[in-house]
């Protein structure tokens, strides 16, 4: 009966039977792109190979050991997930392997700015109107759109900001010999993707008990 309470897949007509058989068919029906199973048996590493993503809930500390150390070294790698919640608490841990591509970091929208000007020199300084904060950050890569005068700018090259400021920068280029700004332009952030190495599980709660 305590399972009705923290599973709203369930009703009195399931108490007796397998958990995950009796949410089987509710699940489905949240998507019918995707086809919903239950592996009633006991779960080994040789079932993990079938599938690039494994979520794990209440499972102990050395089966997680067990079935991350086999997805971590897997190749390519399984992307593993473990979760917990005790009481009001939770927690997730997440290992995607060692080399994760991640295309896009934060996932907001690129941040843009209206140019109001830009200076023939090197490096190229950029302003941009006075009642729009900038939110570029050293080392973002940016293109520049809708120039006019500076049409070398327009090319869709990805160019490297310095010294950023509320509402201006530079940008690593030699702009000496371009046209001069005349008006307009739009300046966009380019999301560069980025490798991330994640820990496997053994290695994470050893180094978190080293730091205890």
């Amino acid at each position: 009966m305590w399972d009705l309470s923290g599973n709203f897949f369930l009703s009195e007509d399931d108490i007796g039977k397998n958990r995950a058989v009796a949410c089987v068919a509710k699940l489905q029906e949240l998507n019918d792109a995707v086809l919903i199973s239950a592996l009633t048996e006991e779960l080994t590493i040789e079932h993990l190979t079938r599938f690039q993503v494994v979520v794990f809930t209440d499972i102990s500390l050395d089966k997680a050991f067990e079935f991350n150390d086999h997805c971590h070294s897997h190749q390519p790698p399984i992307s593993f997930i473990k979760t917990e919640v005790c009481g009001l608490f939770g927690s997730v841990f997440c290992d995607f392997g060692s080399e994760f591509m991640v295309l896009d970091v934060d996932g907001e929208d690129p941040h843009t700015g209206i140019i109001a000007s830009i200076i023939n020199d090197n490096p190229a300084m950029v302003s941009c109107v006075d009642d729009e904060r900038l939110y570029f950050d050293d080392g973002d890569l940016v293109v520049f759109s809708e120039v006019q005068g500076m049409a070398e700018l327009n090319n869709g090259k990805p160019r490297m900001i310095i010294d950023a400021r509320p509402f201006s920068f530079s940008i690593q280029e030699d702009a000496s010999n371009f046209g001069i700004y005349t008006k307009g332009g739009i300046v966009t952030q380019v999301k560069v993707p980025k490798i991330l190495n994640f820990k496997s599980l053994r290695d994470s709660v050893k180094e978190q008990q080293q730091q205890q």
